[in-house]
C-alpha cells in the first residue's frame, strides 16, 4: 500500500469492507483484509478489533492496537502512519516513547484488554518547535542555534537537537504550561553540509513534536582523522548478598571488546581513548555516569564514540534499568534509586557531541525469565530489546542489544558471553558460524555491516550449539560509519 496513511484519535480506526474475511467455525469474524493493504484481527466473542497490520510499499510493516500500542519493522515505517489531533498531524513515531510496545501488541492479539496501559487518545499534544534565523552558511566551527518552542497543550518538556541524524544535545529543563520559550544551544559543526533537526516533548514525555529542520554549510578546514573514544564496562560484582547475581563473564567480555577495539581500530583513527571499567568502584551508578559526562566534554564532532556494557538489566514499572555494581537489592524502589534508567542512559549518550555513536548492551536479566505474554503483562510491554529500539530510533544511535526480557542471554561460549563474542568476531572481520565477515572491499567494518553480522550470527549459534533461542535486537539508526579495519 502507499505511504502516508492517517488515523484520527477521534475515530475507531475501522476501515471499509475488506477484500477477505476469515470466519471461526461458529461463523464469527476472526480476521479481515482491506483493499488498502490493511489486515485486521478481531475478537470473535465481542466483535472488537484486536489489532491492525499495515503493509507499506517498501516492504516494511506496522502493527497497531486500537489503543495505539504498536510494533514496527523499521523506523521509516513509523513515519508512514499518521495520527491527527485537531488540525495537527504527527507520525506514529511521535508516540514511540510510550506506545512502541511489541509485547503489548502480542497481548492484544491474544485477547488481553490493554486499556489499563493507556491510550493515544488520552495523551496531551506536544509543543511546536521552530528554528529561528539560521544562516545558510558559516565559516566558524560552532553555531548558536535558537529554537522557539510553543506549548501545544501538553506543556513543554525535553528538547533534543540533532546533527546529521544523531542527537548531540538533550535539554531536560521543563517550561511552565501555556508558555512560549526561546532556547539557544551552541552546536558544533562539521566541514560541509550539516543537517540540523530539533524536537521537543510534552511535559509528560509521552509525545514528541514534529521536527524543525534546516541545513547549514560550514566552510571549515578539512578535519584530521578523529579519535575513537570508548567507554567499555564489565559489571560482574554487585553489592547484592546473593552470589547468584554475580556474572562470571562480564569482565572478560569487556576486556575482549577493549582489546578488539585497540587492535583493529588503531589504523582508522588518529588516537584511541578507551576507558576500560571493570573494578566495582569504577562501575557504580555515580562512577559510570561521571565517566559518560566526562566524555561529553572531550568527544568532538569529528570523533567516534562507542559505549559497551555487560551487566544485569531489569524492568521496573515499565522502565528498563541498567544494574550497576552498587546495587544491593532487586526491590523496585532500590533499583530506581541505585541503577541507571533507560531514559538517563539516553540523555547521557545524546549529549555526547559526536554524531557517530555505537552502543552495545549485553545485559542478562536479574529477574526470572518467564512466559513472554506473562512478562509483557508484568512489565507493561517493556523489555531490553524494546528499550534499545526506542533509544536507538529516538536519538539516532546504532544500538546492538543481547536479548529480550523473555530470553536468556547465553554465556560460556569460548569463555565469553555468546553475544559479546559474536560482536568481537564481527569487529575483527572474522567469518562467522552462519555468515561471512562484515568486511567491505577496503577491509573496513562499519556499523551497518556489524549490525547485520550480529543479527544473522547470534540466533543460529544459540539454536545449533545451545538448543536455545536468543534473538539480539539490532537498530542501525543515525549514521553508518567505520569502526575497525582488518587491513
Amino acid at each position: 500500500m502507499a505511504s502516508g496513511r492517517e488515523l484520527s484519535t477521534q475515530s475507531s480506526w475501522r476501515t471499509q469492507l475488506g477484500w477477505f474475511v476469515a470466519f471461526s467455525p461458529d461463523g464469527k469474524v476472526l480476521a479481515s483484509g482491506s483493499a488498502d493493504g490493511t489486515a485486521r484481527a478481531w475478537d470473535s466473542s465481542s466483535g472488537k478489533e484486536r489489532a491492525a497490520l499495515v503493509a507499506f510499499d517498501d516492504g516494511s510493516f506496522l502493527a497497531i492496537t486500537p489503543e495505539g500500542f504498536f510494533n514496527s519493522s523499521t523506523a521509516p515505517a513509523e513515519e508512514y502512519l499518521n495520527v491527527r489531533i485537531g488540525d495537527r498531524v504527527f507520525g506514529i513515531a511521535s508516540y514511540r516513547e510510550k506506545f512502541y510496545r511489541p509485547g503489548l501488541v502480542r497481548l492484544g492479539l491474544a485477547g488481553e484488554p490493554l486499556a489499563r496501559f493507556g491510550s493515544i487518545e488520552s495523551e496531551k499534544a506536544p509543543p511546536v518547535v521552530e528554528l529561528v534565523d539560521l544562516p545558510q552558511s558559516v565559516s566558524e566551527p560552532k553555531l548558536t542555534v535558537t529554537l522557539r518552542v510553543t506549548d501545544g497543550g501538553g506543556g513543554i518538556g525535553q528538547v533534543r537537537v540533532f546533527l546529521n541524524g544523531s542527537a548531540i544535545i538533550q535539554d531536560d529543563a521543563a517550561a511552565p504550561s501555556g508558555d512560549q520559550v526561546t532556547r539557544s544551544y551552541s552546536v558544533p559543526l562539521l566541514n560541509g553540509a550539516n543537517a540540523l533537526r530539533a524536537v521537543a516533548f510534552n511535559a509528560d514525555h509521552s509525545v514528541q513534536s514534529n521536527g524543525a529542520t534546516a541545513s547549514v554549510t560550514a566552510n571549515l578546514p578539512p578535519a584530521p582523522r578523529g579519535t575513537l573514544h570508548a567507554v567499555v564496562a564489565g559489571i560482574g560484582e554487585f553489592r547484592s548478598p546473593d552470589p547468584a547475581n554475580a556474572l562470571k563473564y562480564a569482565v572478560p567480555d569487556a576486556q575482549l571488546i577493549a582489546d578488539t577495539l585497540t587492535t583493529y581500530s588503531a589504523k582508522l583513527f588518529q588516537k584511541l581513548d578507551i576507558k576500560l571499567l571493570i573494578k566495582p568502584g569504577d562501575t557504580t551508578r555515580d562512577s559510570l555516569i561521571q565517566t559518560l559526562k566526562d566524555m561529553q566534554k572531550t568527544v568532538g564532532v569529528d570523533d567516534v564514540f562507542v559505549f559497551y556494557v555487560a551487566s544485569h538489566g531489569n524492568i521496573v514499572d515499565g522502565e528498563y534499568y541498567l544494574v550497576t555494581s552498587n546495587v544491593s537489592s532487586a526491590e523496585p524502589e532500590r533499583l530506581k534509586a541505585d541503577a541507571i534508567s533507560g531514559q538517563e542512559l539516553t540523555g547521557l549518550l545524546a549529549n555526547i557531541h559526536a554524531p557517530k555513536k555505537l552502543a552495545v548492551i549485553d545485559t542478562c536479566h536479574a529477574q526470572p525469565v518467564g512466559d513472554a505474554l506473562q512478562d509483557a503483562q508484568r512489565t507493561a510491554g517493556m523489555n531490553a530489546g524494546t528499550d534499545a529500539t526506542i533509544r536507538s530510533r529516538g536519538i539516532g544511535v546504532t544500538v546492538l542489544a543481547a536479548a529480550t526480557t523473555d530470553q536468556e542471554a547465553l554465556e560460556n561460549y569460548r569463555n565469553h558471553g555468546l553475544f559479546t563474542y559474536v560482536v568481537a568476531q564481527g569487529l575483527s572481520g572474522k567469518d562467522g558460524f552462519a555468515v561471512k565477515a562484515p568486511v567491505d572491499n577496503n577491509g573496513i567494518v562499519n556499523t551497518a555491516g556489524l549490525a547485520a553480522y550480529v543479527q544473522d550470527e547470534v540466533s543460529p549459534l544459540a539454536s545449533n550449539l545451545f538448543q536455545h533461542d536468543q534473538n539480539p535486537t539490532v537498530n542501525t539508526s543515525g549514521q553508518q560509519f567505520p569502526v575497525t579495519t582488518v587491513k
